[in-house]
């Protein structure tokens, strides 16, 4: 936003606005799709419920803990990944200003 002239601020905002919203939005469905695939996969067959129901309510529960888990360690992933990729950005160097001189006091 700092390379901006003044005039392009406003269109520099919404398009950073447009893609936080965006990125937001792909970044929700990514880790529930993630949470709900592992979790699936980790479900107990439904058979159970009829012999065990208590043990049936435990492996869901546990197979719900395991797609949140998974799911976390994917937004982990997408955090390391971003703060690396931080990490070379290259910033410019700001000119410094010459000192202003103080007038002369009587």
């Amino acid at each position: 936003m700092q390379s901006l002239t003044p005039d392009l601020i406003s269109h520099g905002s919404a398009g950073n606005n447009m893609v936080r919203q965006i990125g937001a939005s792909i970044g929700t469905a990514l880790l529930v799709s993630v949470m709900q695939n592992v979790s699936d996969n980790a479900a107990p067959s439904t058979a159970l419920l009829r012999t065990n129901p208590h043990a049936y309510v435990t492996q869901v529960h546990q197979a719900f803990m395991t797609g949140t888990h998974a799911a976390l360690l994917v937004a982990a992933g997408i955090g390391v990944v971003g703060i690396i990729a931080g990490l070379f950005l290259k910033t410019e160097a700001k000119p410094k200003q010459a000192p202003v001189a103080e007038p002369a006091k009587d």
